[in-house]
């Protein structure tokens, strides 16, 4: 977090969490609500409200949707077959999902799906976001299961169809050096960012994507979350975890605490709140914007890939998916809040 805000007023927000012992920073102590759930891996969270929460993911040919109402988890059933990456959604809906086989979705606030004919059936669109229910962007790389399949996929929704978004950098590679595109997020539809394989960084100012420095070779950047136009934050890594910062003009390492993985997968933070960080065997950390870092002992050997948080909650989604198995587990974790087994 910034060091300008309140010791104090941080701590109270993170009640539920727990405080340092100067109050300056939540222990990120987590409860599971589910280890090793046989339907699959949980990849994605997102919510509007504690009693509207969103969870997504799956296994090879079989999608995950569950819905926490405030009491209790229930499976919602889209009709798709394949595994789901990510979710996001708007208070009051729409939902969207998107996921293996080019499949997005849209939940409506009435219950129905609509299921978009997106034409990139070879692409695994990892990643989707949005700045408003019209105006949506979904980022993907190859199924290489698939033939054909697509690398380096950025979609637009802008209420009626969906356009592929050509960028330069992208175009210029040979197929062979086609990239993943992991995730796709923005402090608004003018200020968009999108991650993915070696340390690919895009920004889009409102009227195209151009690439940014990373700095970090090849390692991968799978998640990209901030608090503001200044202040944004990306995790990644297959051999040595990968932890950036962007201050609005470049995009700096972070030292990372001793505890860490060599893959991170999961960032989230919000204004007034700390910047959180997941990755393997269970690790999840608080991180103050300077140089402290408080880590949660761990409690499950699977990796949280995802992070969302609602007011003094922190919640984490996850599984085993950096595997050779088409069946996968899902773990469900919150830091803050209680949920219950789905």
């Amino acid at each position: 977090m910034h060091r300008s805000l309140a010791p104090l007023a941080l701590c109270l927000s993170a009640s539920l969490a727990g405080c340092d012992d100067d109050g300056s920073l939540p222990i990120p102590e987590y409860t599971l609500a589910v280890d090793r759930y046989e339907p699959g891996a949980l990849l994605s969270f997102w919510g509007s409200a504690p009693n509207d929460l969103w969870a997504v993911g799956g296994e090879q040919g079989k999608p995950l949707v569950l819905h926490f109402d405030g009491t209790r988890f229930a499976r919602k059933e889209p009709p798709i077959n394949h595994q789901l990456w990510w979710v996001h959604g708007f208070v009051g809906g729409p939902v969207f999902v998107s996921g293996a086989g080019g499949v997005i979705a849209r939940h409506d606030p009435g219950g129905s799906w609509t299921v978009f004919e997106t034409g990139y059936a070879g692409t695994i669109f990892y990643g989707i976001w949005g700045a408003a229910p019209n105006d949506i962007y979904a980022v993907g790389g190859p199924d290489f299961g698939v033939t054909p399949s697509e690398g380096d996929v950025i979609l637009h929704w802008d209420g009626t169809t969906w356009t592929r978004i050509r960028v330069a950098v992208l175009d210029a590679k040979p197929m062979s050096a086609q990239k993943d595109l992991f995730k796709v997020w923005g402090t608004s539809n003018k200020d968009i960012f999108i991650v993915g394989a070696s340390g690919m960084i895009l920004h889009h100012d409102g009227t195209a994507f151009t690439q940014q420095a990373s700095g970090v070779g090849n390692e991968p950047l799978f998640t990209v979350f901030g608090r503001a136009p200044n202040d944004v934050y990306a995790v990644g890594g297959l051999g040595t975890a990968v932890f950036l910062r962007y201050d609005g003009k470049a995009w700096t390492p972070v030292e990372l605490p001793a505890e860490t993985p060599p893959v991170l997968q999961g960032v989230w933070t919000a204004p007034g709140q700390p910047v959180w960080v997941s990755g393997y065997r269970g690790f999840l950390a608080a991180y103050d914007g300077g140089t402290k870092w408080r880590v949660a002992p761990p409690k499950t050997a699977l990796a949280f890939h995802a992070l969302f948080g609602l007011g003094t909650a922190v919640y984490a989604a996850g599984g085993n998916i950096m595997t050779v198995a088409p069946d996968h587990q899902g773990v469900i974790a919150a830091s803050g809040a209680t949920l219950p087994a789905p």
